[in-house]
């Protein structure tokens, strides 16, 4: 049947909140299925001294994709899928739109997926390639010469290792890379640092057109409710990414690559909740950065609610 999934991330400093509600929907007796997908995403500056200035953003994701199994046994699959994406931001300062270049931003994307899956008695492999083109399409925003817009061409692997060690421990490793000899908005930027990428710094500390990321994590389970299938796992994790821009002129990062560690705790099917995860992570930096301090906004805290019934 249908399927919907709720999730929602937060930084401890409030400088991130974004919400990602999916819809699935089947179409086929071979699986082939809807998505349709809404992304909203509110920032906030939250460093000293910038934070006196109200430097606020945010971003509305809209998508809508069909994905088709061409084969499935159970072992294996492969599928491919096509998606639409649309994508409107903007920055402001003290409620207004930012005069800056880039502050406003509308993007239309289409996107082409192919995804691998393959199992086996330790655990399973998850590979996904996926060619991105930027069209002009919905006012979507075009400039003249070489100014970044949103005409573009990318390419985004993503690949996932999940090992089962016994029924009390697995480890997950996640890899990401965004190659593309385009000069991208900010918007189609590959990020790192915060909740979702790399933990232990604040949310998307680094940015550029390219860029990887990877995470090694281990997920120890500490305590099992039998009875309501709740159960409580640390963990412990390292992370690491780097990034880089294709006209390589870009002087305000001088260190692209960071580092971080650190432990999680999970809580699944929280509070006899069937299908709600809660999560609180706590991340360490292990490269310092120009004008890094070493304070809770800095380090890390992250909150994630998931959902899915």
């Amino acid at each position: 049947g249908d399927n919907i999934s709720l999730s929602y991330y937060r930084s401890t400093t409030d400088g991130g909140n974004t919400l990602d509600a999916i819809y699935q929907l089947p179409l086929n007796p071979q699986e082939g299925t809807l998505q349709i997908r809404v992304i909203p995403t509110w920032t906030r500056i939250t460093q000293e001294p910038l934070d006196d200035f109200n430097i606020t953003g945010n971003k509305q994701i809209y998508e809508i994709g069909f994905r088709q199994p061409l084969w499935r046994n159970l072992s294996d699959e492969f599928a491919l899928s096509v998606t639409f994406r649309y994508q409107n931001g903007q920055t402001l300062i003290n409620g207004e739109v930012a005069p800056i270049e880039n502050a406003k931003n509308r993007s239309t994307i289409l996107q082409f997926g192919q995804e691998y899956l393959s199992r086996d008695q330790q655990g399973f492999w998850f590979l996904r390639s996926q060619f991105n083109w930027g069209i002009d399409l919905f006012d979507a925003t075009i400039r003249s010469g070489s100014t970044p817009d949103s005409r573009f061409f990318s390419w985004l692997f993503q690949g996932q290792r999940v090992q089962r060690w016994d029924d009390n421990h697995f480890m997950i490793i996640r890899g990401e890379l965004q190659l593309t000899s385009d000069s991208l908005l900010p918007d189609q930027w590959f990020i790192i640092g915060g909740a979702e990428s790399v933990r232990g710094y604040r949310q998307n500390i680094r940015f550029g057109d390219n860029g990887f990321r990877l995470s090694v994590e281990n997920r120890i389970t500490i305590m099992d409710n039998n009875v309501n299938q709740s159960s409580l796992q640390i963990a412990p994790f390292l992370d690491m990414g780097a990034v880089w821009f294709a006209t390589d002129n870009d002087t305000s990062q001088n260190k692209k690559f960071i580092m971080g560690t650190g432990l999680g705790l999970i809580w699944n099917d929280a509070a006899t909740i069937e299908g709600l995860t809660l999560r609180l992570d706590y991340g360490i930096p292990l490269i310092a950065l120009p004008h890094f301090s070493n304070n809770l906004q800095e380090k890390g805290l992250y909150f994630q609610i998931n959902y899915s019934p």
